[in-house]
């Protein structure tokens, strides 16, 4: 209902960025303690959400505009322990092709950033920051104004639908 809401009351716009994430810190391993209650709350915010977003924004959105979504690297990238993650953002860049396809002409895409120094990342000392990201071609973690280009670049882009920008200082392949 807070969704409807909000976009009930925002008016006319032109582009909706979707950056929610559930960083709790709770993690779900698949295994006999699996927790199905904590598995799908990620899904509530990270796939369940956008939907919910895309339903109510599109009243309101410019047919010129865009839908940014936000995955993850582990869409591309998985690690032990990370398969709810792992089908999580690998299902928002499913979800997104379908989006733009569904949505045209407005544009969808998703932005997949890897580790981006934000305030989720205030608590890891940087020796760890350093040693997650010294494989990398770019052996530092982003900044927001890395991963925030790529979000702009989406907007602007007029030709550009069905797109994936991974933000992540090659470590997807280091």
């Amino acid at each position: 209902a807070s969704v409807a809401v909000f976009f009930a009351q925002a008016g006319g716009f032109d582009h909706l960025v979707y950056t929610a994430g559930d960083w709790g810190g709770s993690t779900t391993k698949v295994g006999p303690n699996f927790d199905l209650a904590i598995a799908k709350s990620g899904f509530d915010t990270r796939f369940w959400g956008i939907l919910l977003a895309v339903k109510y924004a599109m009243a309101h959105m410019a047919t010129d505009g865009s839908i940014t979504l936000t995955s993850g690297l582990y869409a591309h990238r998985p690690a032990k322990g990370s398969t709810l993650a792992t089908a999580v953002t690998g299902a928002v860049e499913h979800l997104m092709l379908g989006l733009a396809v569904e949505l045209a002409p407005v544009r969808v895409n998703v932005v997949t950033p890897g580790l981006i120094d934000t305030e989720a990342l205030a608590r890891m000392p940087d020796a760890a920051k350093a040693a997650m990201t010294a494989n990398q071609p770019i052996p530092r973690p982003g900044l927001p104004r890395d991963a925030a280009e790529a979000y702009l670049y989406f907007m602007r882009a007029g030709y550009t639908t069905g797109q994936v920008a991974v933000v992540d200082g090659g470590r997807i392949f280091s």
